[in-house]
């Protein structure tokens, strides 16, 4: 999905197995009707590193402060573990 540079607050959506980046087309204009930035990651699926390095990839290319969200229990965890290795760190 494309994303809005224009943005201070950018979210970063990182989807579950079993779905794609496209699982989180209603929610988007949503959050960029509330003037935030905000893309989903379409990770390839193929392997938890290749997921992994996709949504890296798309957390470090934001700018200024990310919300970054998935949804199911086990995205969530690995997305956790993914802001902490991401140039914007991870803050509690």
């Amino acid at each position: 999905m494309e994303d809005r540079k224009d943005s201070q607050i950018s979210v970063v959506l990182v989807h579950g197995a079993f779905a794609d980046g496209l699982c989180w087309s209603k929610v988007i204009p949503l959050l960029r009707a509330k003037d935030l930035n905000t893309v989903a990651v379409q990770n390839p699926l193929n392997s938890l590193a290749d997921d992994v390095a996709a949504a890296k990839s798309v957390l470090d290319s934001q700018d200024g402060a990310v919300i970054l969200a998935g949804h199911l229990l086990n995205t969530l965890a690995n997305t956790a573990r993914l802001a902490k290795t991401s140039r914007h760190g991870s803050r509690h």
